[in-house]
């Protein structure tokens, strides 16, 4: 990439993705007007410190790359709100932890080797988060409760990760909450009792964990719910009671749990809902 991508002054948005390029010159500082950059499925290996001083960049996507870190620098650019991260090579010892504007609205380090916990106060951190992608890494520890406090949190996914601990109970005071996959972790306990029809739940994932105990009946009133994955946890019983009034579901997968019942006579003599399909 040359230097005089510098004398471009007037670029407001950058497109770069699916080329070869190993390395972006200091004189990208240059382009005060920049909003957006796309270098995603290049072979970087590094960014450059002198990406602070492009004030009014609002997105950036550094996915499929190299990337081992990231410049500390980020954090000054207060109008950034989308960063996409995912399929680089972070490793051990990232994010420690990442230092984020709190104009940021939505990240994502899906893919992307990272083997850190999540700070309790990530919330705090990140006050205006929307959605957060963090699925296939390594990550461990428990699952913050200011992470399910967020107002403004859409979508969560921190599935195929090695996450312990209950699920955090204040999941069930979101409003905004409408895709959350935590499928593929160490979770256990009993799923929260606790759901609310004034939430916005259309897709949830709990399955592959060491959920155990009852169906979680209250999941009924969730009146957009339209796919949920229970399977491969330690369930036992609840189903009849709870089942009576699921009618918003499309997809319901229960396999692979505790159930002494025939989960699909079960399923179809208690939900009139002839859309709906058991796994």
């Amino acid at each position: 990439m040359p230097d005089s991508i510098g004398q471009l002054f007037k670029l407001e948005n950058m497109y770069l993705s699916e080329n070869q390029l190993r390395s972006i010159p200091d004189s990208i500082r240059q382009l005060s007007k920049l909003k957006s950059m796309d270098f995603s499925g290049n072979q970087l290996r590094s960014i450059p410190d002198s990406i602070r001083q492009l004030s009014k960049l609002e997105s950036m996507n550094f996915s499929w790359n190299q990337l081992r870190s990231i410049p500390d620098s980020i954090k000054q650019l207060s109008k950034l709100e989308k960063i996409d991260f995912s399929s680089n090579q972070f490793g051990i010892g990232f994010p420690k932890w990442l230092q984020l504007p709190k104009t940021i609205n939505m990240v994502d380090f899906s893919n992307a080797s990272i083997s850190s916990s999540l700070p309790e106060n990530i919330g705090h951190m990140m006050p205006m988060l929307e959605e957060l992608y963090l699925e296939n890494n390594l990550m461990n520890g428990s699952i913050p409760k200011s992470l399910c406090n967020l107002k403004y949190l859409v979508a969560l996914d921190l599935s195929y990760n090695m996450f312990f601990g209950n699920i955090p109970k204040s999941l069930c005071n979101s409003k905004s909450l409408g895709y959350l996959d935590l499928s593929n972790n160490m979770l256990s306990g009993s799923i929260p009792n606790c759901w609310r029809n004034d939430q916005s739940f259309i897709f949830i994932d709990l399955s592959s964990n060491n959920l155990l105990g009852l169906f979680p009946s209250t999941m009924v009133q969730l009146s957009s719910l339209r796919v949920l994955h229970l399977n491969n946890n330690s369930l036992h019983r609840g189903l009849h009671v709870a089942l009576k009034n699921f009618t918003s579901l499309v997809v319901l997968d229960l396999g692979e749990n505790r159930f002494s019942e025939n989960l699909t006579s079960i399923v179809r003599g208690e939900i009139d809902n002839h859309s709906l399909k058991v796994l």
